[in-house]
């Protein structure tokens, strides 16, 4: 008996011969019924079906950041989470993504673009305002930016939109909504070209029959989507204005959200 417990508790066993063993000892029927059971199973989790179906699963979970866009939207568009939701998807991200990633989450939050919900969004106010989503958009013959996102016109550039029409001031309580500080500042005309106070809207062009110069400036990165919002406004007939583009980086949704991937050692 000793010899045959040594062999079985060897790794080079099979469940064959260690049920064989089991039988020898009858004061242990448990283990008996536990082998059993580890057999029966071994028919369903040995097949290639399962094999195939485990690997699946184990790969179902999204990418991080693919998951952090869309949590960022969520949050920037219902200005936050209620706390029960705040608390209970930052645990739920830390569990699944390893609390490494604690540093990752206080970034989004020192950034503003995940926190707790203190007050009621702006959202709903701001994009039927400025006209951010337009249900029915035609993307094949456009005539608005918001085919740059099949029916979402981005906000910048709707903000330069309203700046050569007719300047912020007519939208001044909208822009208050906004969750940073916006300013106006008009400065007397100091060459030929029309200037910011002089605007005279997309259909005027000026006397020479040249388009004034719009330099428009992104600070944080820009998308390539935002410049073909311009390029789209430029081409428009009768618009009497050229756009120039300055920024400080080229940036996708997936980019500047991995900039605020963190590791421990950030903390």
């Amino acid at each position: 008996m000793k010899q045959d417990y040594n062999e079985v508790t060897s790794n080079t066993q099979t469940l064959s011969e260690i049920k064989n063993f089991v039988k020898k000892m009858h004061s242990l029927p448990e283990v008996t019924r536990h082998i059993n059971l580890a057999k029966h199973l071994m028919t369903f989790t040995s097949k290639p079906s399962c094999r195939g179906l485990l690997d699946m699963e184990q790969t179902i979970q999204e990418p991080l950041v693919s998951v952090l866009r869309l949590l960022i939207l969520f949050s920037i568009t219902n200005s936050g989470l209620p706390k029960e939701n705040f608390d209970y998807m930052r645990n739920e991200l830390l569990r699944s993504y390893g609390f490494e990633h604690m540093a990752t989450l206080k970034n989004l939050e020192k950034a503003g673009l995940f926190k707790k919900q203190e007050t009621k969004g702006n959202w709903l106010r701001v994009k039927r305002a400025l006209q951010l989503v337009i249900e029915h958009s035609d993307t094949a013959n456009p005539n608005d930016i918001d085919y740059v996102f099949s029916g979402y016109a981005p906000l910048s550039i709707r903000l330069v939109q309203h700046a050569i029409r007719s300047g912020w001031r007519p939208i001044e309580e909208t822009l208050k909504l906004l969750p940073r500080p916006h300013s106006e500042t008009k400065k007397g005309p100091f060459s030929s070209s029309a200037s910011f106070d002089n605007f005279q809207g997309p259909e005027t062009k000026v006397a020479d029959g040249k388009r004034s110069l719009v330099l428009v400036i992104f600070i944080g990165g820009v998308t390539f989507a935002e410049i073909s919002a311009l390029r789209f406004l430029s081409s428009r007939e009768g618009m009497a204005y050229d756009f120039i583009v300055g920024t400080t980086k080229m940036v996708s949704g997936h980019s500047l959200t991995e900039t605020f991937v963190g590791k421990m050692e950030d903390l």
